[in-house]
């Protein structure tokens, strides 16, 4: 059999979009199917260079911490230890509050008002399932007023908001529909019940990961994604996320 040679950094898969072309297994597969792939380059005799093909139809699978909810769709660029990792994430939609005031009285209000767009406060009257992450963006300085804003608060809005149609125009002031582009995050992830310390402690803890393999990003902002609810007890999953340059 062929050996193959997959390229991208220590293993590359290049990810493609084909069109109605028919895809012909070679007969290696044994009349078995076969990932898809283009050849891009015959080596020698027996190494060549291929590019895997996924097709308009392959599903992504969410992972196993969003619970069964839609998630916004990433690839893994690099596993950097046990709970830090690279990813880059396509372009998604969000509806989006501002956070201002007290923290812990701003996150409970904000919720609240996605909570009720998704329950039907907008413009279609239209009732939008609950996805996740519920991903809060904060900035790297303090205000120093109560009334500068702080940072927002996000829900996902599902595969059928991404690219089929529009979402519904919110109804309730300060509520709006935002697009977060595509882009690279440094993510490290931890369990049980989050708070402020503990958000506090992972930031530093990525940070200084980071820095210490001197790998360069944004330090204006950053990121908590929260997956569960209140009323999950165990197996919690909680990430913060910082973009890099």
């Amino acid at each position: 059999m062929k050996a193959i040679i997959l390229l991208i950094s220590t293993l590359m898969i290049i990810k493609t979009v084909t069109s109605s072309s028919k895809w012909e297994a070679l007969s290696y597969c044994g009349g078995l199917e076969c990932p898809r792939y283009n050849l891009v380059q015959q080596l020698s005799e027996n190494i060549e260079i291929i590019i895997k093909t996924v097709t308009s139809s392959s599903k992504w699978e969410a992972p196993s911490y969003c619970g069964g909810l839609e998630c916004p769709r990433f690839n893994l660029v690099q596993q950097l230890s046990e709970n830090i990792e690279i990813r880059e994430y396509e372009d998604s939609n969000w509806v989006t509050v501002d956070m201002k005031g007290d923290k812990e009285q701003s996150r409970k209000s904000s919720f609240w008002s996605l909570f009720n767009y998704i329950s039907g406060k907008n413009i279609d009257n239209e009732k939008i399932e609950m996805s996740a992450p519920v991903l809060m963006k904060y900035s790297g300085k303090t205000p120093f007023t109560s009334e500068e804003t702080f940072g927002s608060m996000s829900f996902f809005l599902g595969y059928r908001f991404q690219e089929d149609r529009l979402a519904p125009k919110p109804t309730e002031n300060g509520v709006s529909i935002n697009k977060l582009p595509s882009k690279k995050y440094a993510v490290i992830y931890y369990s049980g019940y989050s708070n402020e310390k503990y958000e506090i402690d992972n930031l530093q803890k990525l940070g200084t990961f980071l820095s210490g393999q001197g790998i360069k990003y944004v330090n204006d902002y950053y990121f908590y994604a929260g997956y569960d609810s209140p009323f999950k007890f165990w197996n919690r999953h909680n990430e913060k996320w910082i973009e890099l340059i």
